[in-house]
């Protein structure tokens, strides 16, 4: 009876004007093509940025078929789905997962399934088909990280693994029904091809000179305009570090060599022509050159992990020489953000100053380090 009152209140409902939120104040990610709001069979009136509310819904857009009527928000979902559109997001992503594990199956390979490019991909797909693709095997003399982020972060394809890396196969995802898959797949094919040629000859021009030859380079590039250049701060590194050695030289014993080594180097590939093309791998590609430059494993990994941790439940660096470079670089920042004014406000934390912090607090206390912070 409740049901049956509403209805009929909405049905005879008089709005003075139709509601609308005004189009200059309205902020969306994408273009808005049509507005759907019902209550039982009944269309509210409501207006959004300009656009009119109505029962029509267009299904997957590259089907170009005309707008269909929605008879009642039941049947939203289903009506949609004939469509080749999947509304929820729930749907979306469990219908995906199960695309990518059994396109994975025919391979014999297993999926890397990245979280971020997961949920990435859920949003920009509304009925997901994986293509399975593959590139030569030359590619795979690129450092792993590398040749991940190209897949991932440039092309947004799913990397493939065997059983001794990666492996020469990938998964792409388009939008639509599963038509025409094979022309797709070369498309991919051959935009991959293009961006890991580029990646290779970035990496073997890194290469061609060895990484402390590239901290000159890092006077020409501004830290901060009242704390100097990179080589500055860098300098200020290895100080800290020094001292950091000395101060815990009694308790715990380290490789004071590999940790002046690790903080003379820290910021020297951020100069190099692969990190300045994938900034994600700042001091992954740090370890890389340093082990092909014949430095002591140590040094390598202090390198690779100087970033460590990079979120509240990420690694601190693995060893103890790592962790005091890492410390070091992570102290100069917050100390002399503070001294310049660039404290964090609850809108903006331009230098990731309270991640800094709190890396700090966990390498103190995962690493036992006795140090004075005061100090």
């Amino acid at each position: 009876r409740l049901a049956e009152i509403s209805d009929a209140l909405i049905r005879k409902l008089e709005f003075p004007k139709t509601l609308e939120w005004e189009p200059s104040r309205f902020r969306f990610g994408r273009p808005i093509r049509s507005l759907t709001t019902l209550y039982g069979k009944s269309v509210l009136p409501v207006s959004v940025a300009g656009i009119k509310s109505g029962r029509f819904v267009r299904g997957l857009a590259a089907l170009g078929k005309k707008p269909f009527s929605v008879t009642e928000p039941a049947k939203y979902r289903d009506q949609l789905r004939r469509e080749f559109v999947l509304a929820d997001a729930g749907e979306r992503r469990e219908d995906l997962l199960k695309k990518l594990e059994a396109t994975a199956r025919r391979t014999g390979y297993t999926i890397e399934l990245d979280e971020e490019l997961l949920a990435e991909t859920v949003y920009m797909t509304e009925y997901a088909s994986p293509v399975l693709g593959s590139f030569k095997t030359d590619f795979l003399a690129l450092p792993a990280q590398l040749l991940s982020m190209v897949l991932k972060k440039q092309l947004k394809f799913f990397p493939m693994r065997g059983p001794s890396g990666m492996a020469p196969s990938f998964i792409g995802v388009r939008d639509g029904r599963s038509e025409g898959q094979e022309l797709v797949r070369e498309g991919y094919q051959r935009v991959l091809t293009a961006r890991l040629s580029d990646a290779f000859f970035f990496f073997d021009r890194d290469k061609a000179s060895r990484l402390e030859s590239k901290l000159p380079l890092l006077e020409r590039v501004t830290y901060q305009k009242d704390l100097g250049s990179v080589s500055q701060k860098g300098d200020r590194v290895a100080s800290l570090s020094e001292w950091l050695c000395e101060t815990l030289r009694q308790v715990q014993p380290l490789n004071e060599g590999a940790v002046r080594e690790s903080a003379r180097l820290c910021y020297a590939d951020l100069v190099t022509d692969v990190v300045k093309e994938f900034p994600e791998l700042q001091g992954v590609m740090g370890g890389v050159y340093a082990r092909h430059d014949g430095y002591d494993e140590r040094v390598a990994l202090s390198l690779e992990q100087f970033y460590y941790p990079t979120g509240g439940k990420s690694p601190v660096p693995t060893t103890l020489e790592g962790s005091v470079v890492s410390l070091a670089g992570k102290l100069d920042s917050l100390a002399g953000s503070f001294a310049v004014g660039m404290t964090p406000t609850g809108s903006a934390d331009p230098f990731a100053l309270r991640r800094q912090a709190l890396g700090v607090v966990r390498i103190l206390l995962e690493k036992q380090l006795r140090v004075d912070l005061e100090k």
